[in-house]
């Protein structure tokens, strides 16, 4: 079983800063006399990274666990620059994480030299994950492995040390396209110019107001590199600032507690009662938090390959904290749920107690309690009515306080974009969340918490340590669809199945209290012309009182059923999750075709995160737009 963390930094991130690596090989555009000088370079930049990295975690070590910072070096230990920047990294404590283009064993080929083979021995002993992709066929093959290999470092990369003599892209997966394509997603690319190897520039757009869509590199401006890595280091890892609202809120999740505390089963009880879901103990009382979710994980990742830091991590840190996150997010869907029910359902209640009031007004009933008696009567329901609506603004001003449908917005997201982490990591891959950078002030963009968490644990998963065999195909489908795809086609198929359930009803119990003083006001004309005026009978002034009641009472009650169903959208709620199901089965279908390889996997896995993000997307938009009001 494993144990949750220490509570002082419980799920609180590592600082981690993770610096990829793409350059030449020695020859003509890294000649050998220019290696130490280019290496003196790296070893400035790397010793300016550190002395950042460590200031910033520093000045945020509340928002950080206590270990002390991390570097991140990941290179695929090609002669030249990848070597370069590897040993440098290692001789300032940064760890080492290998992607290969190819198994280990083919890829050493590559180097013909033995101290060469010898070198990079030596270093793939000191990496803690090394990642050998699948060769791949065809006359592109090699090309496409180097591609491959350049891509899976650059999503696992927050800064790109590119040493490169700024020519023109030499073919696939070449220098110039990496570093053409991290300057495009908007990831800083420090260059050296093996030509002015004293000179480190600075490649970014993220600091710019408006970057165009597709960045011409040769239009950038000439930036010192090492005079801008505090800004850059600073924008890439530290969290919002102290006296934003985003930071506020990021201290406030720190300070929830541990498991899910006991919730409000107003919401739950509506469910049952519309007859859609069955109570259940924990609707009542805090459920046990799932502390097996680590072990069970483990088992599709067996120690055949030796230790696997990137299944370590995923059980003994982003697990507790999803399981953490969605206990939170639990627990404020069902405040705020809950509190729209009861706020409108009491406010009909409330208009109900004072018509009963006029009941002492029928002739049997003062005859009974007299004048003292009813004004007791009138007494008793205006208290109660009084209570109802202290109750309707406490909660809704305890809503609005503690921040009931912000949380739960916030922690549904950032639950599930953690969990897909688990997922995109195992085939190389990096959660959509768009890169950071800097936030200028007269943008209307506001610092994201859940964004900036988000990253934070997403560079504390290291690359898989292990080959791409089929082997791992297997582990990685079997992993995919149990964990991830089974549970939520399952999910969104009950969900689904519950909505529309829930707006049906509401929907004809909305028809039945409308039609309802419909019936009884017409019944009471038919009875008043053709009955009192031709009799001359009295029988609907005896009969008022009812007919008022039930004309007032079904409409207010019906408007607070047709409030509530607006208020949760059971209707869009169901269609989306109808819509969520059917991808990820098709998912599903196509992840079990015979022969798929890692390439397709890879695309599949994505495909799931893509679904599943658009998903929690257009449910936060839909929600968003319903904060908790006063049923006025």
């Amino acid at each position: 079983m494993t144990s949750p963390p220490d509570a002082p930094n419980a799920y609180r991130p590592r600082a981690h800063l993770r610096v990829g690596v793409t350059g030449h090989r020695p020859g003509p555009k890294l000649p050998p006399e220019t290696e130490p000088a280019v290496s003196a370079a790296v070893q400035r930049l790397f010793a300016a990274l550190a002395r950042d990295l460590g200031a910033i975690a520093a000045a945020h070590a509340d928002a950080f666990a206590a270990a002390p910072p991390q570097l991140v070096v990941i290179s695929s230990l090609a002669e030249g620059a990848d070597r370069i920047v590897a040993e440098r990294g290692l001789e300032a404590g940064a760890t080492l994480e290998v992607v290969l283009p190819a198994p280990r064993a083919e890829y050493e080929t590559d180097f013909e030299d033995p101290a060469s083979k010898a070198g990079y021995q030596a270093l793939l002993a000191r990496a803690t994950s090394v990642f050998e992709l699948e060769a791949t066929p065809g006359a592109l093959g090699g090309k496409r492995g180097y591609e491959a290999a350049g891509l899976v470092m650059l999503a696992h990369t927050d800064l790109l040390i590119a040493i490169w003599d700024e020519g023109e892209p030499a073919g696939i997966g070449g220098t110039g396209a990496i570093v053409e394509h991290a300057v495009n997603e908007g990831c800083p690319v420090m260059l050296i110019n093996p030509a002015a190897p004293d000179t480190i520039r600075l490649l970014w757009t993220g600091d710019a107001v408006l970057p165009p869509a597709k960045v011409r590199l040769e239009q950038l401006a000439d930036r010192d590199g090492l005079a801008a890595t505090p800004d850059v280091v600073a924008t890439l890892v530290a969290p919002p600032p102290l006296t934003s609202v985003a930071r506020t809120e990021l201290d406030a999740f720190y300070d929830e507690p541990m498991g899910r505390t006991h919730g409000w089963p107003v919401y739950s009880i509506f469910l049952a009662a519309l007859g859609v879901r069955p109570l259940r103990r924990s609707d009542f009382g805090p459920a046990a938090l799932d502390t097996e979710a680590g072990e069970r994980w483990r088992g599709h990742f067996p120690r055949d390959h030796g230790d696997d830091g990137l299944t370590h991590a995923v059980r003994t840190h982003l697990l507790p904290a999803v399981t953490r996150c969605d206990a939170q997010a639990v627990r404020y869907g069902e405040f705020y749920r809950s509190a729209f029910v009861f706020n409108y359902l009491a406010a009909a209640l409330t208009v109900t107690l004072a018509l009963i009031g006029l009941a002492p007004e029928l002739p049997w009933m003062h005859n009974i309690i007299g004048n003292s008696g009813s004004t007791v009567f009138k007494a008793f329901l205006v208290s109660f009515e009084l209570v109802l609506i202290v109750m309707i603004m406490w909660v809704w001003r305890k809503g609005a306080s503690r921040q009931w449908h912000r949380r739960w917005l916030d922690y549904r997201r950032l639950a599930e974009n953690l969990r897909h982490l688990r997922i995109l990591t195992l085939v190389g891959s990096r959660s959509p969340a768009p890169r950071p950078r800097k936030l200028l002030e007269h943008e209307l963009t506001k610092p994201d918490w859940v964004e900036w968490l988000v990253r934070a644990n997403e560079r504390m998963l290291p690359l898989p340590n292990r080959p791409v065999d089929n082997a791992y195909v297997t582990a990685v489908r079997t992993a995919l669809t149990k964990a991830e795809l089974d549970d939520q086609i399952d999910w969104n198929a009950a969900n689904a199945h519950r909505m529309m359930h829930a707006e049906h009803r509401l929907h004809a119990a909305g028809y039945v209290l409308f039609a309802t003083p419909a019936l009884v006001c017409l019944g009471f004309l038919v009875a008043y012309i053709g009955v009192d005026l031709v009799q001359g009978s009295d029988i609907t002034h005896q009969l008022r009182f009812y007919v008022t009641q039930l004309s007032a009472v079904c409409p207010s009650f019906g408007a607070a059923l047709n409030a509530i169903r607006m208020q949760g959208d059971f209707d869009s709620v169901a269609r989306r999750s109808a819509a969520t199901q059917a991808r990820l089965k098709a998912i599903r279908f196509a992840l079990h075709e015979p022969g798929i390889d890692f390439a397709r996997l890879a695309d599949l896995v994505q495909k799931t995160a893509e679904t599943l993000g658009a998903d929690v997307a257009e449910w936060r938009t839909l929600f968003s737009t319903r904060p908790l009001s006063l049923p006025a």
